[in-house]
């Protein structure tokens, strides 16, 4: 959905932020994933982890399988990194939202007609609609990106973030301050600070921008997702907490995780998360889902995977050989992942 119309965002996934940050959880907690494609130190990741084999009679560890490190559901469509560096999207494209440039990126965010990449040397690229200027990056270098429905926001090496497009609700004045992630909403948007602390701005309905605090104090996270109406944060204590649009339970985590959760993705009227269960492995965890399911956008598959993405109403999730799956809508091929 362009310009002014109904937007849509769905920010991206683990981040390596999140996953450094996670590690705080205690040592009772597995690991956190650890990215497989390059990226600057105290970035929000886009990647999937390092598959490794452990050395065996003095052999090397296997390199990691080829397929994808990373993954965004968006709108109507869907993108993701390979592990070679290349993007491919797929679903809607009607507006080129689906149409990656050639060459070597370490992220990829989904938006709403739009679509963002993050180049090795910290350079954002974006495609597909810019009535806005949501595709008009301004100059590097950057660490993270993530494109929202009609804005897109990009944290730089400096720890700043810098956001640019459609600012109708404020939702691209962020606040100063030194940050660790940056998530793009539909028209809102969240940063997580480097202490831990999490800020909002932009359109309040709901209060999508009113970050809970517990006891009088700031409640301290390790990843932060806008959504569509509302906003999840993962703690330090690896549980969920949402706040915003709850008409659909989106915002209702479950709370019957003992092992805690490691990754959490908000989308319009659902959100998925991985937590560390019994048929998680070493490397990923399984996927629990709340909200809305009209269009099958909750009911995830089993086995375990080490990255999500909720988009509006589809998802899309990458396992640990590199092979994504995507369920919910599929009315432009927005699920329709490509072989790894």
């Amino acid at each position: 959905m362009c310009g002014a119309a109904i937007r849509w965002v769905a920010c991206f996934v683990l981040t390596a932020a999140a996953a450094a940050l996670t590690a705080c959880v205690g040592a009772e907690q597995p690991a956190a994933p650890q990215p497989r494609a390059a990226q600057s130190e105290g970035a929000p990741a886009q990647s999937g982890p390092i598959i490794e084999s452990a050395l065996s009679d003095g052999q090397a560890a296997a390199p990691p399988p080829v397929g994808f490190a990373a993954l965004s559901a968006g709108r109507e469509h869907s993108c993701a990194l390979r592990s070679t560096g290349e993007i491919a999207c797929w679903g809607s494209d009607e507006v080129g939202q689906s149409d990656a440039p050639p060459g070597s990126f370490t992220a990829v965010s989904a938006g709403a007609g739009h679509s963002c990449g993050l180049r090795a040397d910290g350079e954002i690229v974006c495609w597909g609609y810019d009535g806005d200027g949501q595709t008009a990056a301004p100059g590097g270098p950057f660490t993270a990106v993530s494109a929202g429905a009609g804005h897109s926001c990009g944290l730089r090496r400096t720890g700043e973030i810098s956001c640019w497009g459609w600012n109708e609700d404020g939702q691209t004045d962020a606040p100063a301050g030194s940050y660790a992630a940056v998530s793009a909403g539909i028209r809102h948007s969240c940063g997580l600070r480097t202490d831990g602390e999490v800020v909002c701005w932009g359109w309040n309905e709901h209060g999508i921008t009113d970050v809970p605090r517990s006891s009088g104090s700031d409640l301290r996270f390790t990843s932060v997702e806008a959504g569509g109406y509302h906003s999840c944060g993962l703690q330090h204590a690896a549980g969920i907490v949402c706040w915003g649009d709850n008409r659909y339970l989106q915002s209702d985590a479950p709370m019957d995780s003992p092992r805690g959760f490691f990754a959490v993705s908000a989308g319009r009227d659902h959100t998925c998360a991985l937590r560390w269960s019994s048929i998680a492995t070493e490397q990923g965890g399984e996927i629990a889902c709340w909200g809305s399911n009209e269009f099958g956008q909750t009911s995830r598959p089993s086995r375990s995977y080490v990255a999500l993405s909720a988009g509006l109403r589809h998802t899309c999730a990458l396992r640990e050989t590199g092979e994504i799956v995507c369920w919910g809508l599929n009315d432009e091929g927005q699920t329709d992942a490509p072989p790894r």
